[in-house]
């Protein structure tokens, strides 16, 4: 639409209709041009330089910083690969030393292991002693009251678990044991732990169970002599 008026109104413009080409083309340098080039094929790729020059400056920064960030990548991907290696080469040279618990029993035995986690987990779960049953409410009894405390529930699943575990690898459960001890806790932990273990369990179950078996073992002989003897005794009346 050609404009027949001024800036001011009421002002008219003459000559409206030449067009005034000053004012579109003062800026004619910052007009981008097209540049066409010829590829070998016969084909042709029109393209305006500073946009072709403002893309590759952005693609190079961008190359850059993803080289960059996969450098990083494969670097901490072949140190964490390093990392799991040596952590497996050490527990197989220093867990894993018999060669038939670990090729034979050593799946079975941890599938076992989990078994009596479970069964630790049932046990103490508070909702298998009626302690949760609102239609029909129970006493509760003293084994579930002693199952269902938080200590026992803490504890229990790994006893078993551990427990299992230990009786049927012996080996490997052994070399577990002195690992720990020697490199994941600290040295007045672990002499604390072997102290307690002194002193409740060989000092206190196992002398306990040990003369509980001797005195059961000499009242059985005692009560065999007298056995024998009366028997002995009755042939002779005879």
């Amino acid at each position: 639409m050609v404009n027949y008026y001024g800036d001011t109104i009421g002002e008219r413009k003459e000559n409206a209709d030449a067009v005034e080409n000053t004012k579109v083309f003062e800026k004619s340098k910052e007009i981008p041009t097209i540049q066409v080039s010829d590829l070998p094929n016969g084909n042709k790729i029109l393209q305006v330089p500073q946009v072709t020059e403002f893309v590759n400056k952005y693609r190079q920064k961008f190359l850059e910083q993803y080289g960059k960030a996969y450098q990083k990548f494969t670097a901490r991907k072949e140190l964490q690969k390093e990392k799991l290696e040596a952590r497996v080469d050490y527990v197989k040279k220093n867990i894993l030393v018999d060669d038939y618990e670990t090729k034979e029993l050593l799946v079975p035995v941890s599938i076992l292991s989990l078994g009596a986690f479970l069964t630790g987990r049932i046990i103490t779960n508070p909702s298998n002693w009626g302690r949760k049953n609102l239609v029909l409410p129970s006493r509760n009894s003293l084994l579930g009251v002693l199952s269902t405390n938080f200590a026992v529930r803490l504890t229990l699943p790994l006893i078993l678990s551990g427990y299992t575990f230990s009786k049927l690898l012996p080996v490997t459960w052994d070399r577990i044991v002195k690992i720990s001890e020697h490199d994941l806790f600290p040295k007045p932990y672990v002499q604390q732990i072997k102290d307690i273990r002194q002193f409740y369990y060989e000092d206190g179950v196992k002398r306990i169970k040990k003369e509980t078996c001797e005195n059961v073992y000499r009242g059985c002989e005692r009560g065999v002599h007298h056995v024998r003897k009366f028997i002995i005794d009755q042939i002779d009346k005879l």
